[in-house]
């Protein structure tokens, strides 16, 4: 029985990890781009809260969800590129 060396241990969960990085920087571009179209959407015709409407509140509510959903989306992918 061939027992790895710790060097190859190493060197296969380097390499598992920087395939998962890369599948889960994809994966979150995806999710991305999927957000900002629901995103650039949801703008058309979006003028602010008009009080005392409710359609307005929710879709106010639904830009600032989909707003923080892709900020969040960069900083995640930026920190993955970034390698932190």
């Amino acid at each position: 029985m061939v027992t790895p060396t710790l060097n190859t241990l190493v060197k296969n969960i380097i390499g598992t990890m920087h395939k998962n990085t890369d599948q889960k920087i994809k994966e979150l571009k995806d999710r991305l781009a999927h957000y900002e179209t629901k995103l650039a959407y949801e703008m058309k015709g979006y003028r602010g809260v008009i009080h005392e409407s409710a359609a307005s509140e929710i879709k106010h509510t639904k830009v600032m969800v989909y707003k923080a959903m892709v900020e969040g989306l960069r900083e995640e992918i930026d920190k993955l590129e970034k390698g932190i």
